[in-house]
């Protein structure tokens, strides 16, 4: 701007006064200043402008991006006041309804990592366990929780053998199961009809710690 002024007074001093210039010359550079003028406001402007929209639009990239991997479906918990995010309330049911009817829960990893999957109240399973090496008949269900998606599946021990029904993609064929043991590692169905000898079905994938804790659990319920 300054060299536009200096341009300007320059030829007021020089051009306009040594050289016989008429009135429409002299408009004619005068609007060649103001055309000067108001680019090189624009260029100000424009230099000034892109740094801000790139951040604008870099912040905007930003909390799109993150809106994708944010589980914006989460509500505040009364009694907390914490918010609770959409797997959080799914499990919370979940176990809800388990406790309830004294029911497993387990929360099935991926591949190789299914056996590190934790579980809830696996101590009401080792008590079925115990019930069917007496030749107790019983029946329950199984929750299984994997990637936010809630399955079912029904075991039932009618004296003589365990009908196994699995309804979960990943834990093994989507089918019925005859079999004639129920064991405590892991939790698998052994002798199962149909498959061959040595061919266990994985009912609950359990770590160390959570048949450990089970067994802990289980001798506490069989006082009560």
């Amino acid at each position: 701007m300054e060299e536009l002024r200096g341009f300007r007074n320059h030829m007021e001093n020089t051009t306009f006064k040594n050289r016989n210039f008429g009135d429409n010359q002299r408009q004619t550079v005068h609007q060649r200043y103001r055309d000067m003028k108001s680019e090189s406001t624009a260029f100000h402007r424009k230099t000034v402008i892109m740094p801000i929209v790139s951040v604008i639009v870099c912040a905007l990239f930003f909390f799109m991006t993150a809106s994708l991997l944010t589980d914006h479906t989460a509500k505040l918990d009364p009694n907390s006041g914490n918010a609770v995010t959409k797997s959080q309330m799914v499990k919370a049911s979940v176990l809800k309804e388990a406790n309830k009817k004294g029911e497993v829960v387990s929360y099935l990893k991926e591949g190789i990592e299914i056996f590190d999957s934790k579980t809830d109240n696996l101590e009401y399973m080792l008590r079925l366990i115990r019930k069917g090496e007496k030749g107790e008949p019983f029946q329950t269900n199984i929750h299984y929780i994997k990637k936010n998606r809630v399955y079912k599946n029904k075991l039932t021990f009618d004296g003589k053998r365990f009908i196994y029904k699995n309804t979960v993609p990943g834990l093994g064929e989507l089918k019925t199961y005859q079999c004639k043991s129920l064991e405590w590692r892991n939790v698998v169905l052994t002798g199962c009809k149909g498959e061959k000898e040595g061919n266990d079905v994985l009912v609950v994938p359990t770590t160390i710690s959570d048949s450990k804790y089970a067994e802990t659990r289980e001798q506490i319920l069989g006082n009560d």
